[in-house]
């Protein structure tokens, strides 16, 4: 099922996947719309909805409880010494079964092999993937 993004009241905005709610709550987006003015777009909006629909990778820090990261390459480019990808890494946090907080979008740009922090567990990877 394709993920909705719905945009509350209070500058909150939802993307919903089946049962489950991904709430990136308004004063969070505020505050990272002004490290990365990329997430206002609707654009990027629809890419962050991409990334939790269909990832690439899923991966978990072991001393945090409740936590998951989506990770989902974009594109990627073949240099002489190493593939660079632009992926987006989405951190949440869940409170229940169906409802998860966002803490933050993050566009990045670096080689495959440091896309993933080494401190992070991965849960599950696409085969194939470029990350």
């Amino acid at each position: 099922m394709k993920v909705t993004i719905e945009k509350k009241k209070d500058g909150s905005i939802d993307f919903k996947k089946d049962k489950t709610t991904f709430r990136f709550k308004a004063k969070n987006f505020e505050k990272h719309l002004k490290k990365r003015p990329q997430i206002g777009e609707k654009r990027f909006q629809q890419e962050i909805a991409d990334t939790l629909e269909s990832h690439d990778c899923i991966t978990q820090r072991p001393k945090v409880k409740g936590n998951k990261i989506f990770y989902k390459v974009m594109s990627y480019q073949d240099t002489p010494k190493a593939r660079y990808v632009t992926f987006w890494k989405i951190p949440v946090f869940y409170k229940n079964k169906n409802f998860a907080e966002i803490a933050t979008c993050i566009l990045k740009h670096s080689p495959n092999y440091y896309a993933i922090n080494p401190d992070e567990k991965i849960i599950w990877k696409k085969p194939n993937s470029q990350i």
